[in-house]
């Protein structure tokens, strides 16, 4: 009879007896993105064990609502094919005990809804762990407000048409949208017409819509209000939106000029809108504004200044004549056009970066020797993480 010496038996036993790896998963990432937004996604693995785990997969599975942009260490990206998820997979050799490691993803999201990422971990050893996160995708409501009037030069006692279209330019609903109109002190209402109702008060000269419920993404509504010119003169048209996912009032103005019987007058409109609606933060948009004399006769020394609200950066600007920045102020303000001859347009851009989450306003101010008061355009744009 052969004895086995008791050394080996005691080396054959600790290798079978010992203990396997055990592996550990969590994960930090945001419960909610806006659409178009990037999603900043870390899993930690760690092998919480005193040996060795080998041949350890990372596994994540993405879905069809997120875009994958990078990841950090760089995995092995496999994108979506007929019904198979995209997935980006890491390998780790050798995983040695207590060791850790974090694996990143950066994604962006494409479609609005509820989306699931899964996450798997796997080793040689036997090893088997699931996570999801779970991720609220939401759309940016955006909405434009511009205005303008159907008659401008008019004559005492002729009447004029003011229009104010609202557009939702976002990726979600605005609700509760409320417009206002604000009867000029030389012109007397005559009627209304838009998507809602509306009341006049003579008191405070405003004209009220009631509240549309819903607009959609990607729709207009208009709302028109004639009124008549009583006296020669500026008469300034001024109109507002309100809505329930921005934190202020939104102005816009329009200069209409009253002539008197068979004189001719000058007549400027001011169009704004911005290149880009929503942003994320970090993300740049263009603010453009139009200045054109719509009248008969030459409309002099018209300035134009732009202020820049809290949570925009100024970058650059560029226009008809050269400018300067007042950073104190945060004002990009424009040399005088000397003459702006009929039908002739000022063209400005202003380029600004998003630093700040949230709802924000840019002003566009006109004045001019033909101007009562300086004319005042808002653009509203929102910013998102």
């Amino acid at each position: 009879m052969k004895f086995i010496p008791l050394f080996l038996v005691l080396a054959f036993i600790s290798l079978y007896a010992q203990e396997p790896p055990i592996l550990k998963l969590t994960h930090t990432a945001p419960a909610s993105v806006f659409l178009h937004g990037t999603i900043s996604c870390e899993f930690v693995v760690k092998n919480a064990s005193g040996v060795v785990a080998e041949e350890v997969k990372v596994i994540s599975t993405l879905p069809n609502e997120l875009d994958y942009i990078s990841s950090t260490p760089k995995g092995a990206y496999k994108p979506s094919a007929k019904k198979k998820s995209a997935t980006v997979t890491w390998v780790v050799e050798n995983m040695e005990a207590k060791q850790k490691i974090k694996f990143a993803l950066n994604l962006r999201a494409k479609a609005t809804g509820n989306t699931i990422i899964l996450v798997r971990v796997t080793s040689q050893e036997g090893s088997r762990l699931k996570e999801k996160i779970s991720i609220s995708i939401t759309g940016v409501p955006a909405l434009h407000l511009s205005g303008y009037d159907t008659e401008d030069p008019l004559e005492a006692g002729e009447n004029t048409t003011y229009v104010a279209e609202v557009r939702n330019e976002g990726t979600s609903d605005c609700t509760n949208v409320v417009c206002r109109y604000f009867v000029p002190k030389a012109m007397e209402f005559i009627s209304a017409e838009g998507p809602k109702s509306f009341r006049h008060n003579e008191d405070n000269r405003q004209v009220i819509f009631d509240g549309l419920p819903v607009l959609p993404p990607g729709e207009m509504v208009a709302y028109k209000i004639v009124c008549k010119g009583l006296e020669p003169g500026g008469a300034l048209h001024k109109a507002s939106i309100r809505f329930d996912q921005f934190p202020s009032e939104i102005f816009t103005e329009e200069q209409t000029s009253i002539c008197p019987l068979g004189e001719k007058s000058a007549a400027l409109h001011i169009s704004t809108y911005d290149t880009e609606d929503p942003i994320g933060v970090g993300k740049t948009t263009a603010y453009m504004v139009e200045v054109r004399n719509e009248g008969s006769v030459d409309c002099s020394n018209i300035v134009f200044e732009g202020v820049i609200p809290e949570g925009l950066e100024f970058i650059k600007a560029e226009g008809n004549e050269a400018f300067r920045y007042d950073a104190e102020k945060n004002t990009v303000i424009f040399d005088p056009v000397q003459v702006l001859k009929p039908g002739e347009v000022a063209k400005y851009k202003v380029i600004c970066k998003a630093v700040k989450e949230g709802g924000v306003k840019f002003q566009a101010i006109v004045k001019g020797d033909q101007c009562n008061k300086e004319i005042v355009h808002e653009e509203p744009t929102s910013i998102y993480k």
